[in-house]
């Protein structure tokens, strides 16, 4: 669950209930444009709604309808995938998805929803076809408990499988599970971390498939054998735009860490 008084839970796009600031009492309900907090506050995170309007978190408000305004905008906020269950989903696209999140200010990732349609498709298509692959597995039809229950899991062991960090990343995220337009769509909700998160660049074929990708750093030579070491390659993604975007210079991370995690 989301805590209204954790500034790594709260994040621009958010529909939030506020204690608005200086007339007191009153509260207003609207999309937060801008976090004013640095720090954690007992009393709610200070933010900006639209319209301009300050005040103090103490609600986050979720319904179907503001989900699907989520989902029609897709902002730097809100990313939109398909499905889960194919192999290049599990393993990389979602992973590094909900990586940039984390990395970032936070956001969400909806399952079950076309992200680019052409004329005359569906948006929301909804998880009939990650159902299918449960069901496969099962040899018959299952509820849509187990089927959630199901998918949750499978999620949650790729993001440990492929991604590393010091933060526990099975407690930051939360799951909300929407019919929109008669679909069922799942919503991942990722914070902001408080560590950098790495996406876990495993070989997934070959001799030494399953294991994590290395590459050389130094050599030595010393009474005729030649030694060299080695180092496992990681990758680190963040939010530019409403796109994934990575981080390959050693000095573009050194910087981008110290304005985000320190």
């Amino acid at each position: 669950m989301s805590d209204v008084t954790k500034l790594s839970d709260i994040y621009p796009s958010l529909t939030v209930k506020i204690n608005v600031t200086n007339e007191s009492p009153k509260t207003e309900i609207g999309k937060i444009t801008r976090i004013r907090s640095l720090v954690d506050d007992p009393n709610g995170i200070e933010v900006v709604i639209v319209g301009g309007t300050m005040g103090n978190v103490t609600e986050i408000i979720k319904s179907a309808e503001i989900a699907k305004n989520k989902i029609m905008s897709e902002t730097n906020f809100c990313e939109n995938k398909e499905g889960f269950t194919e192999e290049v989903m599990r393993n990389k696209v979602i992973p590094q998805t909900v990586q940039s999140f984390l990395n970032s200010q936070g956001g969400s990732v909806f399952i079950g929803v076309k992200d680019d349609p052409t004329a005359g498709e569906e948006k929301i298509i909804g998880l009939q076809h990650d159902r299918d692959y449960f069901e496969s597995k099962n040899n018959g039809p299952i509820s849509d408990e187990k089927f959630q229950d199901d998918l949750r899991s499978e999620i949650e062991s790729s993001l440990e499988k492929n991604l590393v960090s010091k933060t526990r990343l099975g407690q930051l995220l939360d799951y909300e599970w929407w019919n929109i337009d008669g679909k069922t769509i799942l919503e991942i909700i990722i914070p902001s971390s408080k560590n950098p998160v790495f996406y876990k660049n495993i070989r997934r074929t070959g001799k030494n498939k399953g294991k994590q990708i290395t590459f050389v750093v130094g050599y030595e030579e010393k009474n005729n054998i030649i030694t060299h070491d080695e180092r496992e390659l990681d990758d680190f993604f963040v939010r530019e735009g409403s796109h994934k975007s990575p981080i390959t210079k050693f000095e573009e991370f050194t910087n981008y860490y110290d304005e985000y995690f320190k």
